[in-house]
């Protein structure tokens, strides 16, 4: 199972790269200046990355625990 989910794990990272690569692209090819467009992406993921550290407590508790209903089971 641990394997599964790196290889999707991997999986996901890889398209998220490609994702990204086309993306700054695109939005470099359309402003002129392909740089722009990797600042662009840059700055997006910087802000994502900034709004889930703000929000880790509210996402990290009900994950947290549904892993140990999942885990700790007692119907076994």
């Amino acid at each position: 199972m641990l394997l599964k989910l790196l290889l999707i794990g991997v999986t996901f990272v890889m398209v998220l790269v490609f994702f990204s690569i086309a993306g700054a692209l695109a939005i470099g090819y359309t402003l002129g200046n392909f740089v722009y467009g990797f600042l662009i992406i840059g700055g997006v993921y910087l802000v994502l990355g900034i709004i889930i550290f703000n929000l880790k407590d509210k996402i990290e508790k009900p994950i947290l625990k549904r892993f140990s209903e999942i885990f700790f089971n007692e119907d076994d």
